[in-house]
């Protein structure tokens, strides 16, 4: 087999970028506000309302034991703020805001209520999407989150901003800055960090004529299975070595053009990204601990998807 001369684009991302925020700021009547991670954050917030921590994590439900304890009086409750900082620059003009099951809560971006978008969710129905172009400023900006009466449903989760942007590790967590052009590498060294969906690899090779033995290899890469496409139809897919794909099914004389599409995991979206003893098994302790002090983004634990070097289209003889 001999390689193939292939003009290379440069690779594209195929869906918004996107940020979790799972550190927040809990005010809670009769204490202090305290900046910590959201699960710390729900211990406190179960436990100022007679529950001894998260009832749907640590025990299993009795009929409708849970569900008809939700009676929570008036005056009840509470409110969260999830910090994020914008570089000037940054595309605000599509930015959203995803917060699980939108219907419990009061949300706003910087003191401005804002309404999720009717029809709308992103990864699952119950995930509700809040346009807030209108509200984003450079710099510091608070998504905040509230709820009274307090409701047995109400538990604090991370929440997410997607946009046009790309993620940088700070001191403590993350900021938002103006995406950069994509080159082939880790995706999380080129302000990916958390993105969990696919990065698009293309080019286009000539042949000379219709060739049968023909195939298309990824040499060093990093992701769940990558679909190949040629000539704009799916070809197959790559997931374990030698990580080879035949192609004479699907070139053709001339021009053909060539697409490997990597995706992630949502291992870099969801976590768990603190204390990660064993990669590969995780379960609702995975996602109990995290340090007291929200570290640098580098700290957080997250794999090094991307394609890393350009892919080989190599043809043999007759």
């Amino acid at each position: 087999m001999h390689p193939l001369p292939v003009i290379y684009n440069k690779p594209a991302r195929l869906s918004p970028n996107v940020i979790a925020l799972d550190y927040c700021t809990l005010h809670l009547n009769g204490k202090p506000d305290t900046f910590l991670y959201f699960y710390s954050a729900g211990d406190m917030i179960w436990q100022a309302h007679g529950f001894p921590d998260n009832p749907w994590v640590s025990s299993s439900q009795f009929k409708k034991q849970l569900v008809e304890s939700d009676t929570f009086s008036p005056g009840t409750g509470f409110s969260v703020s999830y910090p994020f900082k914008v570089e000037k620059g940054t595309s605000i003009s599509n930015m959203k805001a995803v917060v699980e099951r939108p219907w419990l809560w009061k949300v706003s971006v910087n003191g401005k209520e804002v309404k999720p978008t009717a029809g709308q969710w992103w990864l699952d129905k119950r995930f509700g999407v809040y346009d807030i172009s209108q509200a984003v400023v450079p710099g510091k900006n608070i998504l905040g989150l509230s709820i009274s009466p307090m409701r047995i449903f109400a538990e604090i989760e991370p929440v997410y901003i997607l946009g046009d942007f790309s993620v940088w590790p700070d001191t403590s967590g993350f900021f938002l800055a103006p995406s950069v052009r994509l080159e082939y590498g880790p995706w999380k060294t080129q302000g990916l960090p958390f993105y969990a969906d696919r990065i698009s690899y293309s080019g286009t090779f000539n042949l000379q004529k219709k060739t049968k033995n023909i195939q298309i290899q990824l040499k060093n890469w990093n992701g769940t299975v990558a679909e190949v496409k040629i000539n704009g139809k799916s070809a197959g897919v790559i997931f374990s070595p030698p990580y080879v794909l035949s192609l004479e099914n699907w070139c053709k004389k001339g021009e053909n053009k060539v697409e490997v599409i990597v995706y992630g995991s949502l291992k870099n979206l969801l976590g768990p990204f603190h204390f990660v003893r064993q990669r590969g098994i995780v379960t609702p302790w995975s996602f109990k601990y995290a340090p007291a002090v929200q570290p640098s983004g580098n700290q957080y634990d997250q794999l090094d998807y991307g394609l890393n070097e350009e892919f080989v289209i190599a043809a043999g003889q007759e």
